[in-house]
Order: structure tokens, then C-alpha cells, then sequence
């Protein structure tokens, strides 16, 4: 009985290790080099993304959030699912981003740069 317990433990811990981190990676410490943390308070965080040409930040996980593109450029940003969504952004674009997990990429020949607003528990 104690070893069936026990297999059934790390079966349970295997799964839940495998599933939870790509739900649950910060986009800030799974790429610290391209974001900079201006506020993080009350359950909202604001800071600035860099992407230079060809960057990628692997799969990471965001609340409700607001984007303004403070410089523009290509990207492109793959969701758990699969689906690619090519992106050019301006200066000066704004838009609401809903909770999400996905891959960005900057596919351009330019620095992008945004503003992003999360809020935690907002969906």
C-alpha cells in the first residue's frame, strides 16, 4: 500500500511539475535582460520590454494586461496552442491583452520597445 501511495505521489508531482510551468513563468525572470520592472505594486506591475532584432523570450504567462508601443516593429507571438500571429507594431499603438501563455519573437530589423501594464487576478 505504501509504495502504491508513493508511485502515485510522484506520478502526481511528475504531472503537476510538467503543467504548471508554462502556466506560470513570469515573462520578467524567464528574460531579466530585456525587461525593466518600473512598478510593482497592489497586484499591478508596470515595466518596459526590449526586443532586439531576433529575440526571443520562451514561453511565459501573462495576467490581463495593456501594451503601448513606445517603439515599433515586427513581432511575432505563438500561443500554447500553436497559433501565429504576426504583429506590426507602431508607436503609439495601445491594446488589451487578455490573460495568456505564448512565445514572442521579434522578426524585424528594429529594436521594439513596450510599456506593459499587468494586473494580477484581472482577466
Amino acid at each position: 500500500m505504501r509504495k502504491l501511495f508513493q508511485s502515485w505521489a510522484i506520478t502526481a508531482a511528475v504531472v503537476f511539475a510538467l503543467s504548471v510551468p508554462a502556466l506560470a513563468q513570469d515573462p520578467v525572470k524567464v528574460a531579466p535582460e530585456m525587461h525593466k520592472v518600473l512598478v510593482d505594486t497592489n497586484g499591478v506591475r508596470m515595466y518596459i520590454a526590449t526586443f532586439e532584432p531576433g529575440s526571443v523570450i520562451s514561453t511565459h504567462y501573462h495576467p490581463f494586461h495593456v501594451v503601448y508601443v513606445l517603439q515599433g516593429g515586427e513581432l511575432t507571438i505563438t500561443d500554447e496552442k500553436g497559433k501565429v500571429t504576426k504583429m506590426a507594431a507602431k508607436e503609439g499603438d495601445a491594446f488589451p491583452g487578455a490573460e495568456t501563455v505564448h512565445i514572442t519573437k521579434n522578426t524585424g530589423a528594429t529594436t521594439v520597445k513596450a510599456l506593459v501594464v499587468e494586473v494580477a487576478g484581472k482577466k
